[in-house]
């Protein structure tokens, strides 16, 4: 794919891992749309820098477990670029007993957020395809093929569950779509963000140390396999795992 002036959608693509996509997108030509569902300042924050690369992003609060603000979503983009070529589906939340103690509202919450929002927006975008060759990315979690190799498993089997069903609806969006559209995954092991600041240093000390290199997954180490799948056409229904080995331990 010719990746200069393509337009992408990248769900939650002011933060973390998701920026770093966003980022990387920018500096390859590609219009960007990054959602973003409450946190107006770093928001702000990140416009501050996409705009040091590119004037040509946009910047949308969006609720993406909802699927009327999809469709809202689809429709501003499209007022503005006039179309959509990729969609990268990043939403995803993380939520444990000791903070969602009701089991029926955590999973719900995340099953919402993790799963749903894909489903709501791939639908979205079969919808509006014009032409061949479009792409999905779906970032997923190596959680889901092997939930044991994680210290906290135990914590979070609504986030895995969620992740396995995402990971079988990019297997079947990628057959449905029937090669029109590309539709493919990336599993990360652990990434160096602030998502990780709820914990205190030794918990991260011994995340780092379960790595084959004793270290935390880099955001562009994610962003940059997510562009390799936009700029190779010859992929579909695959995944893609980013944890240098760590899922054989």
């Amino acid at each position: 794919m010719e990746l200069k002036n393509k337009v992408a959608i990248v769900t939650w693509g002011t933060k973390w891992i998701w920026e770093a996509i966003s980022i990387e997108f920018a500096k390859a030509w590609i219009k960007v749309c990054s959602t973003y569902v409450s946190d107006d300042k770093n928001a702000q924050r990140f416009e501050d820098e996409i705009k040091k690369i590119t004037s040509e992003y946009m910047i949308m609060k969006s609720d993406v477990s909802n699927i009327d603000d999809i469709s809202n979503l689809f429709k501003d983009v499209i007022d503005k670029f006039g179309w959509v070529d990729i969609l990268v589906n990043n939403a995803g939340i993380f939520l444990t007993k000791d903070g969602y103690p009701e089991t029926d509202k955590r999973y719900k919450k995340v099953f919402e957020t993790n799963f749903f929002s894909c489903v709501y927006a791939t639908e979205k975008f079969g919808e509006v395809f014009k032409w061949d060759l479009w792409k999905i990315i779906n970032i997923s979690s190596i959680a889901w093929i092997n939930p044991f190799s994680y210290t906290w498993w135990i914590r979070a089997p609504e986030y895995d569950c969620s992740k396995a069903s995402m990971d079988l609806y990019t297997k079947i969006m990628a057959r449905t779509f029937n090669w029109k559209i590309l539709v493919n995954w990336i599993a990360p092991w652990s990434t160096e963000t602030p998502q990780w600041d709820w914990t205190d240093e030794n918990f991260l000390n011994i995340r780092a140390k379960e790595s084959m290199i004793n270290r935390f997954m880099k955001p562009q180490e994610i962003s940059k396999t997510a562009l390799f799948l936009l700029q190779n056409d010859a992929i579909n229904w695959d995944i893609i795992v980013v944890d240098w080995g760590n899922i054989l331990n």
